[in-house]
């Protein structure tokens, strides 16, 4: 059987509450003396219009009856460290080097050598200074790298944000400004041999 949900059944009550205030101030205007019936009029019309902004601004409120507990720690507050879950995992404090190299596929000496190289890509910055330390290079290529390195199911958006501090709506979004910044050094790392490489690799094979 569907069930529905507090929010829905709040929102259906509001809507109920707010309809029924609408008769009320219409029939008080209706009974009202002639004397006061501009004022009346008055006070009705912006009573009614509080009252459709309330419902409405409740109607776009995505969080009723919603526990903070859900949402994801980015910040670190909730588990009592002012870091966050992926600088953890950059400085290895969360995961070894064996650890690192199972989840992300790479060493951690080239992971860092990586995120020098897109540190300041401005796909990077595009949330403005307050929030730059939190959609970081590092965090960008951590969410790319284990999606790269998972199959199946395991590279779901809800797999991909365990342990990373993010939530599953913005993984394909950092998904994204990663795969950006990577294909924009194209140019510097893939190219063709000039003379001496082949003949460095001629004589090599």
């Amino acid at each position: 059987m569907p069930r529905i949900s507090k929010r829905a059944i709040f929102l259906r009550e509001l809507g109920d509450a707010v309809v029924s205030h609408h008769a009320y101030a219409d029939a008080r205007m209706l009974l009202c003396e002639d004397s006061d019936s501009e004022l009346e009029e008055e006070e009705v019309v912006n009573t009614k219009v509080i009252a459709a902004i309330q419902y409405a601004s409740v109607m776009n409120f995505r969080y009723i009856y919603r526990a903070t507990s859900n949402r994801p720690d980015v910040r670190g507050r909730k588990s009592g460290y002012a870091m966050p879950e992926w600088k953890k995992i950059v400085l290895g404090y969360k995961y070894n080097e064996e650890e690192f190299l199972r989840i992300f596929q790479i060493p951690r000496c080239l992971f860092l050598s990586l995120v020098r190289l897109l540190q300041n890509h401005p796909a990077f910055g595009v949330h403005g200074k307050k929030q730059r330390k939190h959609f970081s290079a590092e965090l960008h290529l951590l969410v790319l790298l284990k999606y790269m390195g998972s199959e199946g199911n395991a590279s779901s958006a809800i797999n991909l944000k365990h342990g990373l501090g993010i939530g599953k709506g913005s993984v394909t979004n950092y998904l994204r400004r990663a795969v950006d910044a990577v294909l924009s050094l194209f140019s510097q790392t893939v190219f063709w041999p000039d003379a001496e490489e082949r003949i460095e690799i001629s004589n090599r094979i």
